[in-house]
């Protein structure tokens, strides 16, 4: 039996040389072992780059569906208003600027308002900054006057009255003999104060002549369709000659006489929005 064992051990090639192998120093004994494990070391390294192979394509692979996603919700936000993209913008800026450009305005001399009416055509363009959704073109908006930013009007409302709440809630928690602070409610984007009074309860054209504007095709959107005609600002005494429109009015384009600084020059032709000029001479004038 002993034989038998002893035989099968000697032709056992995994159990060969077990014994010895037992008797030499730890540093001959790693030797074998770090042979033998090689092919386990290989096959690890395999799976490490399996692993980061897919992790590649897994990284690849969502990094083209966010792009098709981004893709799809562009194209899905201008399909949702293929209506309005249907206006004939050119048009209607065309219109718009007609009594401006007849006195010698230019694009340039247009600054923000440019920029305001570019976005009131541009679908999606504007966001009501409370509610953070689309201000669509047949909408009741209001405008604030500060900012000109325009915002949905139920959304206001909302936000003015919460607003005031919140105050009069913190004021009933103070001390009795400190009620003396005003209560207000702010523009939600230029923070501009508003009375309790000023909350408002209906919805107007950008000049705010006209109530409830009916949205047309070929007029700006909000837009009454009419002169501006609100006072220019720095006062000059002209009156604004764009329809009605979103944004600030655009520096006065009329064209007025108006000395230099110092009055010694002959009063020359300016803009009136450019009207001070300097002649360059010495002023002379007392400090």
């Amino acid at each position: 039996m002993s034989n038998t064992r002893d035989g099968r051990g000697r032709g056992n090639p995994w159990t060969r040389g077990r014994g010895n192998n037992s008797s030499r120093n730890p540093s001959q004994r790693d030797g074998p072992n770090t042979e033998k494990s090689k092919p386990g070391h290989d096959a690890n390294k395999q799976k490490q780059n399996f692993s980061s192979s897919a992790s590649e394509d897994k990284f690849t692979k969502a990094k083209l569906q966010m792009k098709e996603a981004a893709e799809k919700h562009k194209l899905t936000g201008y399909e949702s208003s293929s209506e309005e993209e249907e206006l004939e913008s050119e048009n209607i800026l065309g219109s718009v600027l007609k009594s401006y450009a007849s006195l010698g305005g230019t694009n340039e001399d247009l600054g923000r308002t440019q920029n305001f009416l570019e976005d009131a055509f541009q679908s999606g363009a504007a966001i009501c900054l409370v509610c953070i959704a689309t201000v669509k073109r047949n909408d009741h908006i209001w405008s604030c006057g500060n900012c000109w930013g325009f915002f949905h009007l139920l959304c206001v409302q909302r936000w003015a009255k919460d607003s005031i709440a919140h105050q009069k809630a913190a004021l009933d928690d103070r001390p009795a003999g400190q009620f003396n602070a005003n209560i207000s409610w702010a523009c939600p984007k230029c923070r501009k104060g508003y009375s309790p009074n000023e909350i408002p309860h209906r919805y107007f054209c950008f000049c705010g002549r006209t109530e409830d504007p009916t949205f047309h095709p070929w007029l700006v959107p909000h837009s009454c369709g009419e002169t501006c005609n609100r006072p220019l600002q720095p006062a000059c005494g002209h009156y604004c000659l764009l329809l009605c429109h979103p944004g600030p009015c655009p520096p006065c384009p009329k064209t007025v006489k108006n000395t230099c600084h110092c009055g010694k020059s002959a009063p020359r032709p300016q803009r009136c929005s450019n009207k001070h000029w300097s002649c360059g001479k010495a002023c002379g004038q007392l400090l």
